[in-house]
């Protein structure tokens, strides 16, 4: 029983179960084919948040260039299966492995620098650096033309994958939620956790403390790297188009950030939250274009100002309390 707690964290965690446990009957109650897509975004962009949660929330290592991490991963599978005819299904794997090499590197200004906004801008330019670099690979990556025709995920057995089928990739993308939180629950709990905590509170106390404040930077880049690479190889099969500016713009790591801040940065379910909230607003406006942006900027501002814990973080302390209450009554 003591093992199974220890699994399954606090109501965070729990909570982040039910909601995929609802997320799974989902298409029980309707299979329509706009409604399904939505989610399955929202379900992208949580795995991404979620990842970049683990960095950034329990490390404090504020990077902002992951979209190019997903970007590696995505363009990856894709040239190998357009290229090659790789399957779908170990091109995904060799994009997350080519994102987590990448993720190491990136990690090396963290390294050396110590301060957010120096590991912020730095990372920033790694990341616009990758933009650059597949913008002018024409004639491997056609540039700004969109790559395409990378081709479904092949069907195994019954599951069928061709022809876009909607529930199938709704399946998909939701195991790779429920792993990912799994594997950032499992990380969080760990000795590992309570070293980024560690680490993000003050790195010379820590290193003062006997933590290897090197190695575990590099060790959480690379296992959250490669988490983004999964979906960036996802995104690819999935949309089955890819441009530069698409897939590795700022505008995706803006759409992270406030989603991960919008929910609660380095909570179990703040991501998760933002990530459904932020996906289905931006679906709601897309008449209002690029002026998106505006919105995106403003709901930071104004969640920095009233909720700087996020919304999960704001209301997880009432939820505890809640909690134990009910069990000193027991």
């Amino acid at each position: 029983m003591k093992k199974f707690r220890h699994i399954t964290g606090g109501p965070g965690f729990k909570a982040a179960l039910v909601f995929i446990v609802v997320l799974a009957v989902f298409p029980l109650i309707t299979q329509e084919s706009y409604i399904l897509h939505v989610g399955i975004l929202c379900m992208m962009y949580a795995c991404y948040a979620s990842a970049w949660n683990l960095v950034s929330g329990y490390a404090g290592i504020f990077g902002l260039g992951f979209q190019a991490l997903a970007g590696i991963g995505g363009y990856t599978s894709a040239l190998l299966a357009i290229k090659l005819g790789v399957s779908p299904w170990i091109g995904i794997f060799a994009g997350a492995l080519l994102a987590m090499i990448a993720g190491a590197i990136f990690s090396v200004p963290c390294l050396k620098l110590k301060e957010m906004p120096y590991i912020a801008i730095s990372s920033m330019c790694m990341g616009e650096c990758v933009r650059l670099i597949v913008s002018n690979l024409v004639d491997l990556t056609r540039g700004e033309m969109g790559l395409w025709g990378m081709g479904d995920f092949t069907d195994i057995g019954p599951i069928i994958f061709s022809g876009g089928n909607r529930i199938s990739y709704w399946y998909l993308i939701l195991i790779f939620l429920a792993i990912f939180l799994l594997i950032v629950n499992r990380i969080v709990k760990s000795p590992l956790g309570r070293a980024l905590n560690s680490i993000r509170d003050s790195q010379p106390a820590s290193a003062s403390l006997g933590i290897n404040v090197i190695s575990i930077k590099i060790l959480i880049y690379m296992i959250s790297s490669c988490m983004v690479g999964f979906i960036g190889g996802f995104y690819a099969h999935y949309m089955q188009i890819m441009t530069p500016t698409s897939v590795l713009g700022a505008q995706v790591m803006t759409s992270i950030v406030a989603m991960t801040l919008l929910g609660g940065l380095g909570t179990m379910s703040g991501p998760v939250i933002g990530a459904f909230l932020i996906t289905i607003m931006t679906e709601t406006l897309r008449i209002l274009g690029d002026y998106r942006m505006v919105v995106y900027g403003a709901m930071i501002i104004l969640t920095i100002i009233f909720l700087p814990k996020g919304i999960w973080g704001t209301i997880s302390p009432f939820v505890m309390a809640r909690i134990n209450k009910k069990a000193a009554k027991k």
